[in-house]
């Protein structure tokens, strides 16, 4: 395999441009992603949809022919959540779209990279360099699904990577490059719902679903007890608040401060409050879609089993 020009195993796609250049021999990164013709240098662990990362899913699907929306980056999961007039972003390699921005989105806690440091000793030893993986960016995802290990991301100095623009792939030694300290691993509340939600998140990363949209919404509303053509009856109005309070006491409020960003439980929940009254069911009133997961938090609450592929 040649390192410098594959993607390695699992490696997130907006990862390879920053693994190319802290490997590769130009000086400058600007330098380097102008020989990979990327429009920017801005690579973020969580953005979806970015040019940058259509133009790589583009490149490395010719060079390898599968899915690299799905294999390297975040297709599997973002698919069953999209609208159907959404899904058009997933079902073309060549297909170039826009950046999607998506409701809480930036409220999220950790929206910088995180890596396990035994599997960056791991991937060193195997392929000469340790690399960010994609299923260490999954959002609401805190532990290496292989070692089980809490994964590393910001050092008690406060720093963190966010773009890889000074640092290219995860500290050697597990080392902080601000206070030389060692970065300490995940260690914050974590129950069993957030296990829950954890390997949820995973599954349908790795795996995905073939459930829809429309699933989604027809399950919250039964489980609910309002219908499809809903009224203004009192009635009505008593099963839905009856379904908003039990959603926003199924998390433990620690649990909602792990994952986002100095929200109230009401706040960080907001966007689930359409999945009884829009069949679009992730757009806000702006047409904005709402983070996958708000959604996934919803359905877990209303006890929903998503099929496997």
């Amino acid at each position: 395999m040649d390192v410098l020009q594959s993607l390695l195993p699992g490696e997130h796609i907006a990862a390879f441009p920053a693994r190319y250049h802290a490997l590769g021999p130009y000086k400058d990164l600007l330098e380097s992603t102008r020989r990979l013709n990327l429009p920017t240098s801005t690579f973020r662990p969580q953005t979806f949809f970015h040019e940058n990362y259509e133009y790589l899913c583009d490149l490395f699907f010719a060079k390898y022919n599968y899915s690299v929306r799905d294999e390297h980056s975040f297709g599997r999961l973002l698919r069953p959540f999209l609208p159907d007039e959404k899904t058009i972003y997933l079902k073309s390699a060549s297909k170039k779209v826009k950046e999607v921005n998506f409701f809480g989105h930036f409220k999220l806690n950790q929206l910088y990279w995180k890596w396990c440091d035994i599997c960056a000793i791991e991937d060193a030893d195997n392929y000469g360099t340790p690399y960010f993986h994609l299923v260490h960016q999954i959002p609401a995802v805190f532990h290496c699904p292989t070692h089980g290990a809490g994964l590393s991301s910001k050092c008690v100095c406060n720093h963190y990577i966010t773009e890889l623009r000074e640092e290219f792939l995860p500290p050697r030694n597990n080392t902080c490059i601000n206070c030389q300290s060692t970065i300490p691993r995940f260690s914050a509340y974590f129950d069993e719902d957030m296990a829950k939600i954890e390997r949820l998140m995973i599954k349908l990363t790795l795996k995905g679903t073939p459930a829809k949209a429309s699933d989604f919404v027809g399950h919250i509303q039964r489980y609910a007890g309002v219908g499809k053509r809903q009224n203004k009856s009192v009635e009505q109005y008593r099963k839905k608040q009856a379904w908003y309070n039990y959603l926003m006491g199924y998390l433990d409020e620690r649990a909602i401060a792990v994952y986002f960003r100095g929200q109230s439980v009401g706040d960080a929940l907001r966007g689930a409050r359409n999945l009884l009254t829009d069949n679009r069911l992730l757009f806000e009133r702006n047409k904005v879609p709402s983070h996958p997961l708000i959604y996934v938090i919803a359905l877990l609450a209303a006890n929903y089993d998503f099929p496997r592929s």
